[in-house]
């Protein structure tokens, strides 16, 4: 079973989306809005699939309110709008997502239909107070362990002698600094 992509906090994820000014839900790779334009949208309604038909379930349910939505066309860079979340994005019936949006502004251009626009989510932008109740999840645990392996093989090229243990120890460090309870896996990898 493989599992979704994840999130991080902080992560500005970039998509590419064709923009289509009909009424939504929109086909695959599409996004619409509840008002067929830009500027006066409190709803964008994304396709479950990207314009490169990605699943973007997994940045959808990621999405909370204040989050940043920033669109562009692609071969226009010049005509751009911005949005933030205003409430939890909702997955509808045909798998499509609607985003309940506030208008932060933009040009005054937009897209024409069909044309294919770069749409940034900016997840986590205002992040919660740290807990420091929070333990690190097995996932978590695991991605700690993917880093480990990934840094270790470079950083041997660099600096020869170092071992998995110091890499781990530095990102579980990391990881601690950054709102999770210092009380990860105690045993590393060897």
């Amino acid at each position: 079973m493989t599992e979704e992509p994840r999130v991080n906090p902080h992560n500005t994820i970039p998509t590419i989306y064709q923009w289509n000014g009909n009424t939504p839900p929109p086909n695959a790779g599409q996004f619409r809005s509840d008002s067929r334009n830009w500027n006066s949208a409190t709803m964008l309604t994304f396709a479950q699939v990207d314009d490169t038909m990605s699943n973007n379930d997994y940045i959808m349910s990621a999405l909370a309110v204040g989050d940043p939505i920033h669109a562009e066309v692609a071969s226009v860079p010049g005509n751009y709008h911005n949005w933030t979340v205003a409430e939890a994005p909702t997955q509808q019936a045909d798998m499509s997502w609607n985003v309940m949006v506030t208008d932060v502004g933009g040009s005054t251009a937009q897209a024409s239909g069909g044309q294919d626009c770069k749409v940034e989510f900016t997840v986590n932008a205002t992040p919660p107070p740290p807990d420091p109740q929070m333990k690190p999840t097995v996932h978590d645990i695991i991605g700690i362990m993917d880093q480990v392996d990934a840094i270790h093989a470079d950083i041997m090229v660099l600096q020869p002698g170092i071992s998995k243990q110091d890499i781990y120890w530095a990102v579980s460090a990391w990881y601690s600094s950054h709102n999770y309870a210092a009380n990860v896996e105690s045993n590393p990898p060897t």
